[in-house]
């Protein structure tokens, strides 16, 4: 049982970009809060320094604690520099560590705390320090005060809160809020448009279901006997079922197909001039390597441009097996029509004499009958030693009777059965397509000179393991100028939707390995020799 989704595809794309795009931003967060209270805190440490020394410069400052009789107001002069430069107290000391100026008017003249004022006072040295004062805890700068002689008078202590340093960066922080939630709206935006986007493109579709699809499509496309191949626009192989490798591999062609290009492995199919003209093909026959096979190819339209073709192809030998049986039976259906056919012209010829009571003529008009029959099918079978084929013949006797043209089968001819009943399916096309033609030249035309014939000779050379079949007729022959162009597929001089019978006999003798081979003159009929590789079954020769 397929497990039920939670979100759709579209919801689950947009949270994941979503969440993705949250985890940066917080990243990106952290590390530049953490800049902008550095940034803060170094800037301020700045401050501080450069006020205690503009503090520790000042010419009036050194006198007056080298001389404390001095009448220059220390504390008034620290307070200005304080609300000057924004920081939170200023304080100066002489060398015994009394304030001589405090925010704090009460603690000015009073010891200083901390204790970290010590290494200032003895040694000189310019320090900075976080301590708790009587303000708070403070970030502080200390600078000692030299007088003119370079002899220490004292130092000066500038400092600011610790809580001013996170007040700032908290206020310096509202950009990076705000480029952080701009970013974040832009980039949900762009998460819902992305997912609809990319939902729009795979057809609205759910991945269990273009997953249930593509086995089903996947499943179908293995269990069909035909082979389907598709190829691209770039005339590239995108996807071949099993059944078309096999008829690949047993033409003798590349196993690797996938990403090659069609023209090079498979010529004969027209897939270049379907993509130029978009129009497809149905029931080709097309050569595919050694073999024959027919070849359905249509085209593949994406939003009304042709994307590619698909074609579809099966090898004729299941075809040929099938329309074997076929010609076999609708020969003898056909042979059966005609004699029945011929049988109930005799029937009402018996019927009339009897009626009339001309018994002696009827009895010899029954026994000629018989004796024409008998002999017509006695030579064909003892000719023909193929049951198919000699049914076959006694059709087409039958046929040329009823349109009025004699069909012969010449005396010498001899046809020994086939080793191979495949064979037989070919020779039956071959000789059907070559009967058919002569028929209908001569039905088409009067000679007024002879009456209609067509001959048919056929001769088993074992030696040479061919055998030579020739039809011949007495019409009017075929133009030199069309002589060439007789075998195309499609070309007739009879109308539309014909000119497939000689195309047919020339696939067939050639995909045999055969010859064939036709004489004709105006006014002195046509014959057509085919001459064709032939195993024959000891037993019959």
């Amino acid at each position: 049982m397929r497990r039920k989704q939670v979100f759709r595809l579209q919801t689950t794309i947009t949270l994941l970009v979503c969440l993705v795009l949250a985890i940066v931003l917080l990243i990106i967060y952290f590390l530049f809060s953490e800049q902008f209270k550095a940034q803060t805190s170094r800037n301020l440490q700045e401050r501080v320094v450069a006020v205690s020394r503009t503090v520790a410069l000042t010419p009036s400052v050194q006198e007056a604690l080298r001389n404390p009789e001095n009448s220059f107001n220390i504390q008034q002069y620290a307070n200005k520099i304080r609300r000057l430069n924004d920081v939170e107290f200023v304080v100066v000391i002489d060398m015994e560590g009394i304030r001589r100026s405090h925010p704090n008017q009460e603690l000015v003249g009073r010891h200083m705390t901390g204790g970290d004022e010590e290494s200032v006072l003895l040694r000189g040295e310019h320090k900075i320090s976080i301590a708790e004062g009587t303000l708070g805890t403070s970030l502080r700068s200390f600078i000692p005060i030299f007088d003119a002689e370079g002899s220490q008078v004292g130092a000066v202590l500038t400092g600011v809160l610790m809580r001013r340093i996170s007040e700032e960066a908290a206020r310096n922080q509202w950009i990076l809020y705000w480029g952080l939630g701009l970013g974040g709206g832009i980039g949900a935006v762009g998460a819902h448009l992305l997912a609809r986007k990319i939902k729009q493109t795979i057809y609205d579709m759910e991945p269990f279901e273009i997953a249930k699809l593509l086995k089903e499509r996947n499943a179908m496309l293995q269990s069909a006997k035909e082979g389907i191949l598709a190829v691209d626009e770039h005339l590239n192989i995108k996807l071949i079922n099993e059944e078309g490798r096999r008829l690949f591999r047993q033409a003798g062609l590349p196993a690797k197909l996938i990403d090659e290009d069609i023209r090079s492995i498979w010529p004969s199919l027209r897939c270049e001039e379907i993509l130029r003209t978009g129009e497809g093909a149905s029931d080709e026959e097309a050569e595919l390597g050694a073999a024959i096979v027919r070849v359905s190819s249509v085209p593949i339209l994406v939003n009304g441009e042709v994307a590619g073709v698909i074609a579809t192809f099966r090898d004729k030998t299941e075809i040929r097996m099938m329309n074997e049986r076929l010609s076999g039976l609708s020969s003898y259906a056909e042979a059966l029509r005609a004699q029945a056919h011929e049988f109930r012209n005799k029937l009402h010829v018996i019927y009339g004499m009897a009626h009339m009571a001309y018994y002696d003529q009827l009895q010899e008009y029954i026994s000629e009958t018989l004796q024409t029959h008998e002999s017509e099918v006695g030579a064909v079978t003892e000719q023909v030693r193929d049951q198919v084929m000699a049914g076959f013949i006694l059709g087409k006797m039958s046929r040329a009777r009823e349109v009025g043209v004699d069909f012969v089968l010449l005396k010498h001819s001899l046809l020994p059965e086939p080793s191979s009943g495949e064979t037989m399916h070919h020779l039956i096309t071959i000789l059907g397509n070559l009967f058919d033609n002569a028929l209908e030249s001569l039905r088409a035309e009067s000679t007024g000179r002879e009456a209609p014939l067509i001959e048919l000779a056929i001769r088993y050379e074992e030696e040479a393991g061919e055998l030579h079949c020739s039809v011949k007729d007495n019409g009017s022959g075929i133009h030199e100028e069309i002589k060439s162009a007789i075998y195309n597929k499609g070309f007739s001089t009879k109308g539309e939707d014909r000119g497939m019978g000689l195309y047919l006999v020339m696939l067939r003798v050639k995909e045999l390995g055969g010859r064939l081979e036709c004489r004709s003159r105006k006014g002195e009929g046509t014959l057509f020799t085919v001459a064709l590789p032939y195993a024959a079954k000891e037993a019959s020769i």
